[in-house]
């Protein structure tokens, strides 16, 4: 009888044992930050998830076209329709805009794949590794998770001035209720932090998807764009405008970042207006012209081309915009060449 027993007790505890690691098993289809940003092609996906974004309404049908249809000098009404994106072209919007919503939540939700990035790479070890080829391809994609986040805070603060700002990747315990920080503050802080990382980017040229992908050009020319955003006017809660006294410290950081441009990579003007639209239709993306990034929309993805401004009637150029739907969000900004050398020989 107690040999029975030892038996059966030590069955018990195998039981018991095999149970507890049943019900505590290691999953095979999910990794952790520090197995994503542990190599090179994983981490690609996880700065991809940042990009993802643009592909949401919040970019492609309001942020790259038609978000303000109108402004304060440019001012049409009398619409019978009170929709969201005609409250916002009245200048009327309402606290329950769901437009206003749209693009609030998918910019943090970019910010927030973005955060999550930049944590996984400088906590992998891998911006350091030994392996060159490797440390480079890492810094570039850190320096795209920095700049992705610093269009988004750009965005927010343009639109709404002063907002939370969150730059940790989410993890339980973090307070998410955060309160509104200076819109300058923020734009500050995101110009530092790209002049940190600029340096270690690659080219357009130099780079796998040229520019449909975020390069040292684009970087380059956002620190200037969010300098230019930092010393200028912005509107108080009290509708003063009004800007910082040190406003021409980052006007003198926008020229200085114009000028770093078009001295290490100066990028022609394309001689041809027509050839532009050209390339748009052709899916051409040429990576020495005048076109710094193109947000790289899927096929027939993407609203840019046929609902741009406030719509003319009964226009025989209607049906020719029609036509041309583009597939690709072209920024001539962050400042345009021309604007950039006004910058640089005007001061």
């Amino acid at each position: 009888m107690k040999i029975k027993h030892i038996i059966i007790a030590a069955a018990t505890a195998t039981l018991m044992g095999s149970c507890q690691d049943f019900l505590e098993p290691e999953s095979l289809s999910t990794f952790d930050l520090n197995y994503i940003y542990s190599n090179v092609d994983d981490a690609r996906k996880g700065v991809n998830a940042v990009y993802s974004h643009f592909g949401q309404d919040a970019f492609r049908s309001r942020l790259s076209n038609n978000m303000t249809g109108n402004t304060d000098i440019e001012h049409s009404s009398g619409w019978g329709n009170n929709g969201d994106r005609y409250q916002i072209w009245d200048l009327e919007a309402l606290e329950s805009n769901r437009d206003l919503q749209i693009v609030w939540t998918y910019a943090y939700r970019a910010i927030r794949d973005a955060n999550i990035a930049i944590e996984g790479m400088e906590a992998s070890g891998m911006l350091e590794s030994t392996d060159a080829a490797t440390a480079q391809t890492m810094n570039q994609l850190l320096g795209e998770a920095y700049t992705l986040r610093a269009y988004w805070y750009s965005m927010l603060t343009y639109y709404f001035g002063d907002v939370p700002y969150m730059i940790e990747a989410p993890k339980a315990g973090l307070d998410f209720n955060l309160p509104k920080e200076d819109r300058n503050v923020i734009l500050a802080q995101e110009i530092e932090n790209l002049t940190n990382v600029e340096e270690k980017m690659l080219w357009a040229d130099q780079v796998p998807n040229g520019i449909e992908q975020v390069n040292r050009e684009y970087t380059l020319g956002m620190i200037a764009r969010l300098s230019l955003q930092r010393g200028g006017y912005f509107l108080n809660p009290d509708l003063t405008m009004t800007r910082e006294s040190d406003y021409l410290d980052y006007y003198q950081i926008a020229k200085d970042y114009s000028q770093k441009l078009i001295s290490l990579k100066d990028r022609e003007l394309n001689p041809s207006f027509r050839q532009v639209f050209m390339n748009q239709c052709t899916f051409q993306t040429p990576v020495n012209n005048d076109m710094l990034f193109e947000v790289p929309f899927a096929l027939g993805n993407g609203d840019v081309g046929w609902n741009i401004g406030v719509r003319v009637e009964g226009a025989i150029l209607l049906p020719m915009i029609m036509v041309l739907e583009i597939t690709t969000w072209r920024f001539r900004l962050p400042i345009t060449f021309p604007l950039i050398r006004w910058i640089q020989e005007g001061m």
